[in-house]
């Protein structure tokens, strides 16, 4: 909380102490601060444009790297200026509330009377003085009312600043914890060829699937399903390294993972092409297949399944109720516009029904991740969209965040959208703030 006068009861004397000039200052140096975060983010976007002088899949990664940093730089100093401004009104307000409690309680005490913590004023021994003891009595009635009024607003400003506070706190990405210092995060990282994973490509009718890592030894196995365009020769290549990368970084990390690109079905060449949810539905059946072949291969593996845009659609269709469910312990979706269902356990994933040794249920988990002005959310709202309403709202998932804390989300959209962001959308692959391997 904001103010000295948190806590689950605020009481005559805390709010009498309430030490408003240090809450002032907190508000303006969160404030300051904030703006100059900002100021510094628009600088990083500025000099990372590289133009024509570089070119090519290290820049698009870098350039999308570049982007989601400064996103999120952003978005942490309009936060933390909203946090300020926020505790600049609760001070503005606290002050004449802490006066009027101060002076009531000094014109209480100065008549006699008691003054208890919960605001009620007492006249005491002066009730019974023949002549001024129902007056006593009716002025102790009138400050008890300020006082308790007082206490109200004071106890109603704290609770309105903690959620909102809590909420815009809660929407600010933490840096990634899994690379280390002196450590570079991505393929670069590998040290000597002999840590490179092994790679299989397989031609489909519609696609290649691009395997990085062993599937039948790995602890766990992570398949990607993109969306629109991803079926042109630039996306193959973009979605070929990130699994490369991916599984490249678990094993600097120790970990064994086998990562997929898959790309096992016709996806929509175009944001037209994308409203229609045939080529999910022809999708479904040939990642439910592979999911199933994943599962024979290696039965003890986490399976995870990442649907990416409209890929998430693809994922929701092979989940679909009444049909034979997807085969996954965890589903995450990365800038949905939704997946046709209505809840997250209206999708039906399968893990194994004995669950393996480190406690996952028979029952997958869906997980969805929402890049920061991503404008995919102008396509879906919390009850409606073009295929559904958005996975993010905190009724579609337990355990999702607060409706205080998804609405803050989408105003961080609308801000850094305002701030000339326009290609979040495409950066999930490269972003900090997503992470598939937790």
């Amino acid at each position: 909380m904001i103010s000295t006068v948190a806590g689950s009861t605020v009481t005559v004397d805390t709010l009498k102490g309430a030490n408003v000039e240090a809450l002032h200052s907190a508000a303006d140096l969160f404030t300051r601060n904030g703006e100059k975060t900002s100021r510094h983010a628009a600088d990083a976007r500025e000099q990372a444009k590289w133009g024509a002088d570089w070119s090519g899949q290290a820049a698009d990664a870098a350039g999308h790297a570049t982007d989601s940093a400064a996103n999120q730089l952003d978005t942490a100093g309009f936060s933390s200026s909203t946090i300020g401004q926020l505790a600049g009104t609760h001070a503005d307000v606290l002050g004449p509330t802490r006066s009027v409690v101060r002076t009531t309680v000094g014109l209480a005490r100065g008549a006699l009377m008691s003054v208890h913590q919960d605001g009620e004023v007492s006249a005491r021994h002066l009730a019974l003085i023949p002549g001024i003891g129902e007056a006593a009595q009716n002025l102790a009635l009138v400050l008890t009312n300020i006082l308790r009024g007082a206490l109200q607003l004071a106890s109603v400003l704290d609770r309105v600043s903690g959620t909102a506070i809590s909420a815009i706190s809660g929407t600010v990405a933490p840096p990634r914890s899994d690379v280390g210092v002196g450590e570079v995060e991505g393929a670069s990282s590998i040290k000597g060829p002999q840590n490179l994973p092994p790679v299989q490509r397989v031609d489909t009718p519609h696609g290649p699937v691009v395997t990085v890592g062993d599937v039948e030894n790995a602890d766990e196995v992570i398949t990607l399903v993109s969306g629109v365009g991803s079926s042109n020769a630039d996306a193959l290549t973009r979605t070929e390294a990130w699994a490369r990368a991916t599984a490249a970084d678990a094993a600097v990390h120790g970990r064994n993972v086998a990562v997929v690109a898959w790309h096992g079905y016709s996806a929509p060449g175009d944001l037209p092409g994308a409203i229609s949810r045939a080529p999910a539905k022809e999708g479904a059946t040939a990642l439910r297949e592979h999911q199933r072949q994943l599962r024979e291969r290696n039965p003890d593996a986490k399976l995870q399944v990442v649907g990416y845009s409209y890929g998430s659609v693809v994922v929701g269709e092979a989940a679909a109720k009444g049909s034979e469910g997807l085969i996954a312990d965890e589903v995450r979706f990365w800038g949905s516009p939704g997946v046709h269902a209505q809840h997250a356990e209206d999708l039906k994933l399968i893990a194994p029904p004995d669950g393996p040794s480190d406690g996952r249920s028979s029952h997958g988990q869906v997980i969805n991740e929402h890049v920061p002005g991503d404008m995919i959310r102008l396509a879906t709202t919390p009850g409606f969209g073009v295929h559904g309403k958005d996975p993010a709202s905190p009724d579609f998932a337990p355990n999702s965040n607060s409706w205080s804390s998804y609405g803050w989300g989408r105003i961080l959209d609308l801000y850094l959208m305002s701030r000339g962001e326009t290609d979040a959308h495409s950066s999930y692959m490269w972003s900090p703030e997503v992470n598939v391997q937790n």
